[in-house]
Parts: structure tokens; sequence; C-alpha cells
């Protein structure tokens, strides 16, 4: 996984796939999608 930041805002890419498609979250989305993480909410 590949995360590129700018202007208040986040883009994540499968490393091995470059050119498949990029998910966009605000600085917010990007937060609380760590905090999910860290909490197990995808588990």
């Amino acid at each position: 996984m590949e995360v590129a930041g700018a202007d208040g805002s986040r883009w994540v890419r499968d490393s091995k796939n470059p050119l498949g498609d990029l998910l966009y979250f605000t600085d917010a989305g990007w937060t609380q999608f760590l905090r999910s993480m860290k909490t197990g909410t995808f588990d």
C-alpha cells in the first residue's frame, strides 16, 4: 500500500498494482480510517 498526501487529502493505492484504482480520503476521513484500523473494525 502506498499513501500520498497533499492539500488536506490522502490518496491510497495498491503498490503491487500501481495502475489500479486510487482511494481518496479527506483528512477527517483518513483519521477515522486509521482509528477504525487500530480498533479492529475491519477484522
